[in-house]
């Protein structure tokens, strides 16, 4: 089973998967500004000056993210990036929990069925990472380790 989570079609299938959820929820926010500074706002974390500011640069920078994985350009770094958002979208979900505040989290527009209960929301947040997390450990796999520990060994370096 472990080998399957390591081919190379299958990371390409995710990162395809993860690279047009992304540019897909982007897409629908871009489209929708307002209703979606009217999702965030409903979060209560962000000041009210801040609102607008990242309901028009969060969705750019999702479509970024998910156009590097849909080429395959910059994977390792795209990864971060939606393990940093994901931790993000986590840590909003879960302080709206503990709050006990009702929230649409907006993540593919706002007429969407994105207003599942928190919990649905936070499984595919984690699916996602777990999903991020296996292309961005593909660059550490350890053929790819020895073979670099071996080059350096062969210069003479540590």
């Amino acid at each position: 089973m472990k080998n399957i989570f390591n081919h190379r079609w299958f990371l390409l299938i995710l990162r395809w998967g993860i690279g047009g959820l992304f540019v897909y929820a982007g897409m629908v926010k871009t489209l929708s500004p307002q209703s979606f500074a009217d999702s965030i706002e409903t979060f209560k974390i962000l000041p009210f000056y801040l609102i607008n500011l990242f309901a028009l640069g969060l969705p750019l920078f999702e479509i970024l993210v998910g156009g590097l994985f849909l080429i395959g350009c910059q994977e390792r770094g795209a990864a971060f990036s939606v393990l940093v958002l994901i931790a993000v979208f986590l840590f909003a979900l879960v302080s709206t929990l503990a709050r006990g505040i009702k929230v649409d989290c907006g993540c593919f527009g706002s007429n969407s069925h994105s207003n599942w209960n928190v919990g649905v929301a936070l499984a595919r947040d984690l699916v996602i990472a777990w999903c991020a997390w296996l292309v961005y450990r593909r660059e550490l796999s350890p053929t790819k380790s020895s073979a670099l520990a071996g080059a350096s060994e062969m210069k003479g370096l540590p």
